[in-house]
């Protein structure tokens, strides 16, 4: 069947990734979380820094020139090749074994190779020592620039060397490693990552539909409504519920009926292009069927003729929900024992018909993919302006994706906070694999609202007896099944 003109269903690929505004979502969702993390990373870098042994450094900075024999001026170019080879000189054996003879520093000449570092820039050098002390460092600096110094003038170097100390080693006021300040940071940027990452994973992992932008992101379809959860409401009163005016469970009913009377496509003469629609769920306890009822009531008070047939011979409410008696319904239809004239049931709300489901046996489940089940469709197409087929959940029985193709429209029912968006997913699969046309969704259990008594102007039929009495049909005896 072909999706309605404007209609268009995202691609898997295209859900498959957190849209912009999940992103914001999420950062409103976990935003004290990332906080806390990004604090206690940081407290803990601050902490752990204090566990460390400090170490300090002390520097000597030495210009090395050459003179030009002849001239007796400096040739820097010379003496840059000449600083970059005394580099290599500080840590030799004859400058360690020097240094150490002094006994100033108290290390051997191995301690002293290891905590000496050179570097050469230009006609600069630069000796660093290094410590646990700051005393110690700066006299590593100063001992072993000496030595270094003194090898020089022995004459170590080809032609006339000139080694000056620019700045001499001097006492380091505050430790090099460790950085409290730079690991802090780094611990509240590590902080803040892993938790950002660990909110992504957990986003992923939990995909549990809570609203709109979610149903979008894991569907590609809109969400046609969202219905509160009506507190200690059972049976007939759910539908006495939505006649309750300017509730907030009213206004949600009238905007999923408004939503999906957009996509069946208004005609000139008042009816739908698309008339017939399939109400299904992804499990038994998401409310389909109440769903379809109040969208029922909902074009009803809008003046179109609807007729709701309950299409789940597994577990049947539509009958209890309208309060309608006997064993009238689909499944005697289907079963040619019952003319549809005599099974339709007009009720207590003006402009709303139902068929209930009848009486069941085993068999009447196979019979709603029948060609009686499709004939009966066609028939209902022009006598009614809306047909909504309330059906079984598709994640657990095949009833719905048998009924689909017989369906313009279908709508997927789930329960905000406990379906799933693969769920959404799997289902909507299901529908369009046999032939069904998903056109959104509706998300019951957004948030509760507490039900009182509708208001005595609504337009019922409460106090009249019903057009039709309910009609008695004896369930034939399963001896063929």
């Amino acid at each position: 069947m072909i999706p309605p003109v404007g209609l268009r269903r995202a691609s898997l690929n295209e859900v498959d990734t957190l849209p912009e505004q999940t992103y914001f979502n999420l950062l409103r969702r976990f935003g004290l979380v990332l906080l806390i993390a990004a604090v206690l990373g940081a407290g803990s870098g601050y902490f752990l820094s204090r566990f460390i042994t400090p170490t300090y450094e002390s520097s000597t900075t030495l210009l090395i020139t050459q003179q030009d024999g002849a001239q007796g001026t400096a040739d820097l170019g010379s003496s840059a090749q000449v600083a970059a080879v005394l580099a290599q000189l500080v840590k030799t054996q004859p400058v360690l074994d020097r240094a150490e003879r002094t006994g100033i520093t108290g290390y051997s000449a191995s301690e002293i190779a290891r905590r000496v570092t050179v570097e050469s820039q230009a006609v600069f050098l630069t000796i660093t020592g290094s410590a646990t002390t700051a005393e110690d460092a700066e006299a590593i600096a100063s001992v072993i620039t000496e030595a270094f110094i003194s090898t020089v003038d022995e004459g170590v170097a080809t032609g006339p060397v000139s080694v000056t100390v620019v700045e001499p080693a001097g006492l380091p006021s505050a430790p090099a490693t460790p950085r409290k300040t730079l690991n802090a940071a780094a611990g509240g940027m590590f902080g803040l990552i892993a938790a950002a990452a660990l909110a992504l994973v957990y986003v992923r992992m939990d995909d549990v539909v809570k609203e709109a932008a979610q149903v979008r992101a894991a569907t590609g379809l809109p969400t046609m409504g969202e219905l509160p959860e009506l507190a200690n409401v059972q049976g007939h009163d759910q539908l006495r519920a939505a006649q309750m005016s300017g509730s907030r469970f009213t206004e949600a009913v009238r905007s999923a009926r408004a939503n999906l009377a957009l996509v069946m496509g208004a005609r000139s003469d008042g009816g739908f292009d698309r008339s017939v629609v399939l109400i299904t769920s992804i499990r038994e306890a998401d409310g389909a069927s109440v769903s379809a009822a109040n969208l029922a009531l909902a074009f009803g008070r809008s003046g179109f003729r609807t007729l709701l047939v309950d299409c789940n011979f597994r577990h049947p409410t539509i009958q209890d929900l309208f309060e309608i008696a006997g064993d009238a319904g689909l499944a005697p239809i289907l079963d040619r024992q019952l003319d549809p004239d005599l099974a339709v049931q007009s009720t207590h709300y003006e402009d709303v018909f139902v068929l209930p489901a009848g009486y069941t046996k085993p068999s009447s489940v196979d019979a709603l993919g029948s060609g009686e089940m499709r004939d009966l469709v066609t028939r209902f197409r022009g006598d009614y302006d809306v047909i909504l087929l309330a059906a079984p959940p598709t994640l657990e029985v095949p009833d719905a994706a048998t009924l689909g193709p017989m369906a313009d429209l279908a709508v997927l029912v789930g329960w905000s906070g406990r379906t799933r968006g693969r769920e959404l997913q799997i289902g909507i699969e299901a529908l369009e694999r046999s032939g069904g046309v998903p056109v959104g969704v509706i998300l019951n259990g957004a948030g509760k609202e507490s039900a009182g008594s509708p208001p005595g102007g609504e337009r019922t039929r409460s106090q009249r007896p019903s057009a039709r009495l309910p009609v008695e049909v004896a369930a034939p005896k399963n001896t063929s099944d």
